[in-house]
């Protein structure tokens, strides 16, 4: 009953929320609906009290839970009329309208009756009313407002006043003997005694933890002489008890008392613990008569190590818990112990299926348990298949099974903790939050109230999430990229599916027709799954499902809608007709969208209690998705990160209540107006001042008083105006003259957590101020004049930064600046240099020339340097970077300069993995040595072999090779097969002899990228070059202008599945001789002269063929499409004009025809009924009309909007 008063005066605190400040009321005595607001609030203060004072009391009545039941469902309805005054307040408070200051006359109030009674009988004011009306803002109704809160107030005040009888009764106990306890009432009321014995002698998997444990106890970090406390938390059925009676068991011993307490889930106390404790205490000579507990604990105690066990605590009150340690502090050890695990290793035949079985309990002891009778009652594989296919392991039918167990942790959670966890029910199973993403969907929901004014509710929700995570009810999980993600595994997600059921609903588009839906619903998802259009009937079914949901469902009392899955644009229809009444949404995310909101949500833009929007994917009509955002002004949250969208932010100034704008794009940061009006915005990415003549000045900053994350300011040189005196001065800066002023603007030392640094165009940084940045890993620079950064210090050798990804770009600099540069970076990993000079003349040069020259730290392991014309690194030093596994040089004429000419020369480490050379035309040497190389690119580089590129594939490990304008043309390389035949027996020159498969070399190179603008065609030698790559699977031919045909012998390659030709404009046709008949994947791209396929020229093989810009293609010759097609993709081909009639073929699931203006139609009976998508966009006008009837009939139909 706690959680239903708990959920019920949450409700109530909402709907005060407008209210508590009296804004409101002041603002609503000018519509003179004064007093219709004042007597619903103090009826909601009543209600208010009512819960406060139930708050902390053991109430069962089931009675009690009905009429709470109905109070929220009343709070709620309250919080609906009075956020929506809040809106019409905000709007007049923008605007300076009055929008409620309505008619006063007979003539006014006949025309607000006439307008509700209209409302009531329901006249439509003309057939399209929907469309019509659909984007027009919403109006204000005041006779409609009256009469609604007087509506509320009147069914209100019984139940609250039969929920405060009841609640009378309860504390005076009168009818304590007639109460019938609920299942919830009785799960909290029961208790358990735990003893110190062991009943399950064999302890399984936590063997590891259970010897830390006792060695640090007896001999390690717990066994100091003062007072310590080893806490072990989790979910209820983890196994805490079972591994701490086997611990207590082996180091009793050790210890002069000890003793074991069960506190159970009686509340806390410390007087009544120390009864309990003092009971199994040995007694002492000449104790006091009269003494305490506390004293004749510590009176026991004195200079004996002892250790107490407090078994199955739940929740304490700091202050108790200090007064039972107060006479523990003089002695001994404390501990308390956890654990559990699985052991597997009879019948061989069953265990694949027992290890599933296992994986699917998480690792919860009590579920084991209960499988494991179920298990016993027959030991054959296909019983034990069918128990892991089923639901039976989830059963609730007695009290060993783990979902009681999983439901009593969460029953003692902290309220705000069980909201918080119970909303995620809405969410996919496994499915991987960002900490971000959790704490901005909670404050959509209204969930992180704080009583705390200084702290922020961002700050509040990170500290729900690190309760949830330490009540194990979330899993941290790190992610290979750094970041972390919290995951609510399957057990503890049907938990929160469970206790959420009364309000929160998600469904999939596999069980809707199955699943019951309570009236009581008001926060639902819905997963369109990949198999709902997989075919038309599966499609049209999903259809009907939908349109009998909307039967069952209230969607007027809708506050949360989010809707998964790919493809749930395709029944934007259906979900516009379910949603038509969802006026009152709070919440709002759209996963994957493509197409207009307001064809989803037909009262999108007249959603004004909408506090979260967030939409992933495609944005269809800006403008007006723009307009609507900026009449949300309760918004709390906006998140169109993920999104296209790339509209007008100009008037998000509206919305006065915003925390969080989260955007792709910086640029929509800065075009805000009038910023300075968010005096609750929490990040301002970027942030141009005088970007307008007003509306951008730098003041703007200065009204922002909950400003954290990043800011980057721009246009500082236009204006700086700071007030003194109570007068304005203005100081204008040029960029060179910035200097130090610039930096002592910041707050430095309010950044210390900071992990990325950019600075763009800026003077150079006082060493000092970096030093402040204690946490940053990545630096970027950007135009900047100078890299020598100025310190009061005389020592700058003290300085070292955490740095360890460090990017220089367009700053001039020399080789010794850039040294000393690194010098401050002793954890520096990744070095990326562009367009970096310093250019002299003169006499300069020779000094210049030695300041050129760059020495890398040996811990380097990504070097990337790109259009340094200057710079320089000692070839020994470059071989000498053994930590080295990935370089890439582009256009740095002197940076290889070696004094060595030697073809047989290295001057890379042999530890590079991945090397990218571009525009290395005079020096001389070879890459033979580099045997760890698996991904190599040349581009433009003249001084290359190509018989180090076939030495290279020779020795088995690269699996990647780009060539583009090289000397090192591979199949240029008359010694290739010579050389071949040499490695495959006896290898060359110490080089590892290759492995010949069937008489070839098979090499590792599984990817290949060439560009040769001269070549016109392959020779046979050429093409039995080509032979040899046995493993290649994927081939890219580009830019190959005067190529007039592809190579004879490419149907000679067994492994090759992609092919690319790109940009091959003397190509006009696919060989005769076919195609390798492995392939899967064929794509021509700005082919101007291939105007058709010869019949038989694909492969059996292909699934996906696209063809892109080959302006002279017309047509696609009946037979010509193999029956494995399942992609057709044809776009911007001008000359374009008909498929093969009566030949798609009845494989073919997505066909793409787009920007192919000659194309009108298509034979649309013969479409194949396999066909899932059909994208006509940017093509012609008719063509697109007729495709616009197919939605509804095809899964997914993508035309202009």
């Amino acid at each position: 009953m706690e959680i239903a008063i708990g959920a019920a005066r949450w409700v109530v605190g909402r709907a005060l929320g407008p209210v508590r400040d009296g804004l409101l009321e002041s603002w609503a005595a000018s519509s003179e609906l004064g007093p219709n607001v004042r007597t619903l609030k103090l009826e909601l203060l009543y209600a208010e009290a009512v819960l406060d004072n139930a708050r902390g009391r053991e109430v069962r009545s089931a009675a009690l839970g009905q009429l709470l039941l109905e109070l929220r469902h009343q709070a709620y309805k309250a919080d609906d009329v009075l956020d929506e005054l809040e809106y019409f307040r905000i709007h007049d408070e923008l605007h300076g309208t009055y929008e409620t200051n309505n008619d006063r006359g007979l003539l006014g109030h006949a025309r607000h009756t006439a307008r509700a009674a209209a409302s009531k009988l329901k006249i439509p004011s003309c057939s399209c009313a929907r469309v019509c009306h659909r984007h027009r803002k919403p109006k204000f109704d005041r006779v409609e407002m009256s009469k609604r809160m007087a509506e509320i107030v009147e069914q209100l005040k019984p139940v609250c006043a039969k929920v405060a009888t009841i609640l009378d009764i309860e504390l005076l106990g009168l009818i304590a003997s007639n109460i019938t306890t609920s299942q919830q009432g009785t799960a909290l009321s029961q208790t358990r005694d735990s003893t110190p014995e062991i009943i399950e002698p064999q302890l399984y998997g936590r063997d590891g933890l259970k010897k830390d444990i006792v060695d640090g106890i007896t001999q390690g970090k717990y066994s100091a002489n003062n007072l310590t406390v080893l806490s072990i938390v989790g979910p209820g059925g983890l196994g805490k008890t079972k591994l701490m009676q086997h611990i207590y068991d082996e180091v009793k011993n050790q210890f002069q008392v000890p003793v074991w307490i069960c506190v159970s889930q009686n509340n806390f106390s410390a007087n009544r613990l120390a009864q309990e404790i003092i009971q199994k205490i040995p007694k002492g000579d000449n104790e006091k008569e009269n003494a305490s507990a506390e004293e004749l604990i510590e009176k026991r105690l004195q200079s004996k190590q002892f250790l107490l066990v407090l078994d199955d605590m739940w929740t304490y009150h700091e202050g108790e818990w200090e007064r039972l340690l107060a006479p523990f502090r003089k002695g001994g050890t404390e501990a308390c112990v956890f654990g559990d695990q699985q052991s597997w290793e009879q019948h061989k035949n069953l265990h694949h299926v027992g290890l599933e079985i296992v994986r699917k309990l998480k690792g919860f002891p009590l579920a084991v348990k209960t499988v494991s009778r179920l298990l016993k009652n027959d030991i054959t594989l296909e019983y034990w298949t069918r128990v892991l296919d089923s639901q039976e392991w989830e059963s609730e039918a007695n009290a060993d099974d783990i979902m009681p167990a999983l439901r009593l942790s969460y029953n003692y959670l902290p309220f705000n903790l069980q909201q918080c966890y119970s909303h995620c029910a809405l969410f996919p199973e496994d499915y991987e939050f960002a900490s971000k993403e959790l704490v901005h969907l909670w404050i959509g929901l209204g969930l992180l109230g704080s009583d705390n004014q200084n702290k922020r509710i961002e700050d509040t929700g990170l500290d729900y999430l690190k309760g949830l995570v330490n009540h194990g009810f979330f899993q941290e999980e790190k992610k290979k990229d750094g970041h972390t993600s919290y995951v609510i595994h399957d057990l503890l997600h049907d938990l929160a599916v469970s206790v959420s059921a009364y309000e929160c609903l998600s469904l999939k588009s596999s069980n809707l027709r199955s699943i019951h839906i309570p009236a009581s619903i008001r926060h639902l998802s819905i997963t369109i799954e990949d198999e709902a259009v997989k075919d038309r009937v599966t499609f049209e079914s999903c259809k009907n499902d939908l349109y009998t949901l909307g039967k069952r469902l209230k969607a007027e009392n809708l506050r949360t809608l989010i809707l998964f899955g790919d493809y749930h644009e395709s029944f934007c229809k259906p979900f516009g007709d379910i949603f038509g009444e969802a006026k009152a949404l709070r919440v709002i995310f759209l996963s994957q969208a493509s197409y207009d909101v307001e064809n989803l949500l037909y009262s999108f833009s007249k959603l004004v209690h909408l506090r979260y929007l967030r939409i992933e994917g495609t944005i269809y009509n800006e403008r007006r998705m723009s307009s609507s955002i900026a009449r949300f002004y309760n918004l709390l949250v906006l998140d169109i990160e993920k999104s296209n969208y790339s509209g007008s932010t100009r008037e998000i100034s509206n919305l006065v209540k915003i925390r969080h704008v989260d955007v792709a794009d910086d640029m929509c940061h800065f075009g805000i107006y009038e910023v300075g009006k968010l005096k609750s915005i929490q990040e301002l990415r970027r942030f141009e001042v005088k970007r307008e003549d007003h509306g951008f000045e730098l003041n703007q900053l200065g009204q922002l008083p909950q400003l954290h994350g990043s800011l980057e300011i721009y246009n500082l040189e236009k204006d700086i105006q700071y007030k003194k005196n109570q007068q304005f001065i203005s100081v204008r800066f040029r960029m060179d003259t910035f200097g130090r002023e610039l930096w002592n603007l910041l707050a430095f030392s309010n950044l210390s957590d900071i992990k990325e640094f950019r600075i763009r165009e800026c003077p150079a940084l006082p060493l000092d101020h970096l030093q402040l940045l204690s946490s940053v890993k990545t630096l970027r620079m950007y135009n900047c004049s100078s890299v020598l950064w100025p310190t009061e210090a005389e020592n700058k050798s003290q300085f070292k930064f955490p740095v360890e990804h460090l990017t220089v770009d367009k700053c001039c600099v020399t080789g010794k600046e850039l040294a000393q540069l690194i010098s401050y970076f002793p954890n520096l990993s990744k070095l990326q240099l562009w367009d970096c000079d310093k250019q002299e003349s003169g006499a300069e040069e020779t000094k210049a020339a030695a300041e050129g020259l760059l020495l890398m730290p040996l811990q380097i392991n990504e070097l990337l340097i790109i259009r340094c014309a200057d710079v320089r690194i000692c070839s020994s030093s470059l071989q000498s970077q053994t930590s080295l596994t990935s370089l890439t040089i582009w256009d740095c004429p002197k940076l290889l300069s070696t004094s060595s000419c030697s073809s047989s020369y290295c001057p890379f480490p042999t530890s590079l993995q991945n090397l990218e050379l571009g525009g290395v035309k005079d020096d001389i040497f070879t890459l033979t040595p580099l045997s760890n190389l698996t991904k190599l690119e040349l581009s433009n580089c003249e001084c290359l072999r190509s018989e180090d590129i076939w030495h290279l594939l020779a020795q088995g490990h690269l699996r990647e090779l780009e060539i583009q304008q090289s000397a090192a043309n591979i199949f240029d390389c008359s010694e290739a097969p010579r050389i071949m035949q040499a490695l495959e027996t006896d290898g060359e020159a110490g080089y590892p002899a290759a492995v010949p498969i069937r008489g070839k070399f098979s090499s590792s190179l599984t990817k290949l990228r060439f560009v040769f603008p001269d070549l016109e065609h392959f020779t046979r030698a050429q093409s039995e070059a080509l032979q040899l790559l046995t493993s290649l699977q994927e081939l890219r031919i580009y830019s190959c202008c005067k190529l007039q045909s592809l190579p004879a012998g490419l149907s000679g390659l067994p492994n090759l599945k992609s092919l690319w030709i790109i940009d091959c404009e003397s190509i006009r046709s696919l060989p005769k001789g076919g195609l390798p008949s492995s392939l899967i994947e064929l794509k021509i791209l700005d082919c101007l002269a291939i105007r058709s396929r010869p019949k038989g020229a694909l492969p059996s093989s292909l699934i996906e063929l696209r063809i892109w810009r080959c302006p002279v293609i017309r047509s696609l010759p009946k037979g010509t499409l193999p029956s494995s097609l399942m992609e057709l993709n044809i776009y911007n081909c001008s000359a374009f004009r008909s498929l093969p009639k009566d030949s798609l073929p009845s494989s073919l699931t997505k066909l793409v025809i787009e920007n192919c203006p000659a194309i009108r139609s298509l034979h649309k009976d013969r479409l194949p009924s396999s066909l899932q998508t059909l994208d006509v966009s940017s093509s012609n006008e008719k063509l697109q009309r007729q495709c616009r009837k197919l939605k509804g009939i095809i899964p997914i139909v993508i035309t202009d909007n």
